[in-house]
């Protein structure tokens, strides 16, 4: 099973908005970037300025106690 896989998997993210308090649109985000999407990929993608993407990137951040992109989802990936 790949990363993007079992970061993505429905049952795994709704425990984990849950948990983490994250909102649809921070989850979205976050999955896109774990595809391989970049900022401004993800934005096109969402239909979002990138501004906004770089904000729920920040708050996605910020509610998982994490200080970089990479670390937040490695810490997605390794929450049960």
């Amino acid at each position: 099973m790949s990363i993007c896989t079992e970061i993505c998997a429905p049952a795994k993210l709704k425990k984990a908005a849950k948990r983490f308090r994250l909102t649809p649109r921070e989850l979205q985000c976050l999955v896109l970037m774990c595809q391989g999407l970049t900022l401004k990929a993800t934005a096109g993608r969402l239909a979002i300025s990138l501004e906004t993407v770089k904000t729920h990137v920040a708050n996605t951040r910020k509610k998982l106690g994490c200080h970089s992109t990479t670390h937040s989802l490695a810490v997605m990936l390794l929450w049960k």
